[in-house]
């Protein structure tokens, strides 16, 4: 299991890079105000409803630990607590929540008071909020201590502005040192029931974004991951929607070429595969190499899906501060992660 503890842990380091690996190091998050991000959700609540929604800017607290404290201020149970996404310790960051008040005027959420977090906004809706029910994230990162050859990273800006990112899944997704794939695989091979539905929820998660990012490492690999190949499925840029295709017709490459639609990869579980020909032959490739983490995505009866296998940052704008430090600003649609593009810039440390 030592083997695979280290596999796990190395995963994202691993993962093939669009341009080879850069030549600039640097520091990211060497401080929350260098990391910042702000959530656009999809609609706009009512203003009306027993669920509060509460725009809450945070740094030094993971989103759980708000969510939780959040519970505590209003005295109601965890559960009635929600959120749109994950968001990270180590930046500021400002984040929407849901507190369901069936029944109950609700809390001055001015005086809700924990350290380094605050209520923006406050408004009501009918229905709690639901995980990825956003429109996009807002992104402004500031890269410090940046060293080695400037030329490539203002060439590698440029690619990733025109032609996009590898969609990787980060080490956020993993949990500290891996901790969730691992566990995953030895709850699969022993069998053994999840009886927190939180836990459940990070194990399917984790195992899911290994597989489809086995599959992207491997279509980057082999210069593919932005291009169609035969059997592929695509998705329509900004949306989960994606359609068959059973031709690569000149209309199809165009739109692919210009970033309207992306290649998809897999989000392993029961149903078709829906791809076929060469694109399926790579996505079995990988899934037959990692059938406990199948079958066990099979037993808990997860739903197959797909997502892009490319992002492309919109609004994205780069500024030198200085000759060390680096600005960047870009926003990218819900379930992606900044560190993907960053990783494709600079040599960093990623902290979870």
């Amino acid at each position: 299991m030592l083997a695979k503890k280290v596999e796990y842990e190395q995963h994202v380091h691993n993962l093939s890079y669009a341009n080879g690996k850069p030549a600039c190091s640097g520091e990211l998050k060497s401080a929350p105000s260098n990391f910042k991000v702000s959530e656009e959700l999809s609609f706009e609540p009512t203003g009306k409803g027993e669920h509060a929604y509460l725009y809450i800017q945070k740094a030094g607290l993971n989103t759980d630990e708000v969510a939780q404290a959040l519970a505590k201020f209003s005295s109601v149970p965890r559960k009635s607590v929600a959120y749109a996404g994950l968001k990270d310790k180590h930046a500021l960051t400002k984040q929407w929540f849901s507190v369901h008040l069936a029944g109950q005027e609700g809390p001055d959420w001015d005086g809700f008071s924990v350290d380094d977090v605050r209520v923006i906004r406050s408004t009501r809706h009918e229905r709690k909020l639901k995980t990825g029910a956003l429109k996009s994230n807002q992104f402004a990162i500031i890269l410090t201590n940046v060293l080695g050859d400037k030329n490539d990273l203002s060439s590698r800006v440029l690619k990733i502005s025109e032609q996009g990112a590898p969609n990787y899944f980060m080490q956020q997704r993993f949990g500290f040192e891996a901790n969730n794939l691992f566990l995953a695989d030895r709850v699969f091979s022993n069998n053994e029931p999840i009886r927190s539905r939180r836990t459940k929820s990070l194990l399917l998660s984790a195992t899911r974004s290994f597989l489809f990012n086995l599959v992207l490492s491997q279509r980057v690999k082999d210069k593919c991951w932005d291009k169609a190949v035969e059997g592929d499925v695509f998705i329509l840029n900004s949306t989960r929607n994606y359609f068959e295709c059973d031709e690569l017709t000149q209309d199809i490459l165009k739109r692919l070429e210009d970033g309207d639609i992306h290649p998809s990869g897999p989000l392993f579980g029961e149903g078709s595969a829906v791809v076929r020909e060469q694109a399926l032959m790579r996505e079995e490739a990988i899934f037959s190499a990692h059938l406990n983490f199948c079958h066990g995505l099979k037993n808990q009866r997860v739903d197959f899906a797909r997502r892009a296998l490319r992002i492309i940052p919109n609004k994205f704008v780069s500024t030198w501060i200085d000759e060390e430090t680096l600005q960047l600003s870009f926003e990218l649609h819900s379930g992606s992660y900044a560190t993907a593009v960053i990783r494709e810039l600079i040599n960093t440390e990623i902290r979870n």
